[in-house]
């Protein structure tokens, strides 16, 4: 008899050691999903080797790349917008301490400066480009124009364009077509005051198709960058009428992301990188 308490009291356990060590599981899986995690986005212009250059929006290549050690040497792990996306809306891993950096305006010295250096350091990049300013730099350099590769100045072309998105290093972002501009008929893709709804919506979607029609030879892009940060109400979901699944602001804010609900993809923030400050100094904010 004693010996069938025993066989009853050690089943007992093992049972109960079974449903905690399943309730635990559970338990630490839902906390995996449920807690929020953080995501780190750079936002950086033109590259430069020339110091009197350097500024808010033009970093020296050497503050670059401490940029990039930086990042590395702290754990942090590069990934793309896919990357992002991926777990948004289907719950693929993201790994520890993920990092985006992007380059808005689609300057050319990122093939020169920028772009060896992510390669160096394994990283990838986002870079947004304005679709006017790739029209006008195409059409530069068929014309065999000197003005057309000035690293002080230039943009990148569409040929350009493409064979950095073919590398599998640089995703393509949208930067508008022709709305990166702060005076005019409009401030970047904003609303302007007592503009109808469907007035606003028609300029930003009719912007949206002629950036499709100039990087045709590129292919679409479902990343959108607001010029100047500048956005209205309803610019979030005219951009996802229109494919976008990612989109990037310029509030400089750590991102928390989580698959609950993931309106944050239209949200993104961002640090701006200016120039004359070490990397130390710039990353501690963020902490």
């Amino acid at each position: 008899m004693k010996t069938l308490y025993r066989l009853i009291i050690a089943a007992v356990i093992a049972a109960g050691a079974y449903i905690f060590g399943a309730f635990g599981a559970a338990v630490s899986c839902s906390t995996s999903i449920n807690n929020k995690i953080p995501l780190t986005v750079i936002m950086y212009h033109n590259i430069t080797k020339k110091p009197t250059l350097r500024g808010k929006y033009n970093v020296y290549i050497s503050e670059f790349e401490n940029d990039l050690r930086y990042l590395s040497n702290n754990g942090y792990t590069p990934i793309s917008v896919k990357q992002l996306t991926d777990y948004a809306y289907n719950g693929t891993p993201l790994p520890d301490k993920p990092v985006i950096i992007t380059f808005d305006d689609g300057f050319e010295s990122f093939c020169e400066y920028a772009y060896p250096l992510l390669e160096k350091y394994g990283f990838k990049a986002v870079v947004n480009v304005v679709g006017s300013y790739a029209e006008k730099y195409t059409l530069l350099e068929e014309q065999q124009n000197p003005d057309c590769h000035n690293l002080d100045y230039s943009y990148l072309n569409i040929n350009e364009i493409k064979k950095l998105k073919e590398s599998g290093i640089v995703e393509i972002g949208c930067h508008t077509y022709d709305m990166h501009r702060l005076e005019g008929k409009r401030r970047g893709a904003g609303k302007n005051k007592n503009e109808d709804e469907y007035t606003y919506e028609k300029a930003l979607t009719d912007d949206l198709e002629k950036f499709n029609t100039t990087m045709e030879k590129v292919g679409k892009t479902d990343i959108f960058a607001y010029p100047y940060g500048i956005y209205s109400d309803t610019s979030a979901e005219i951009l996802r009428k229109n494919g976008f699944k990612a989109v990037f602001d310029c509030t400089e804010k750590i991102n928390y992301i989580d698959r609950q609900n993931i309106d944050w993809l239209f949200f993104l923030h961002r640090f701006n990188r200016p120039s004359g400050i070490s990397s130390e100094s710039f990353f501690a904010k963020m902490k």
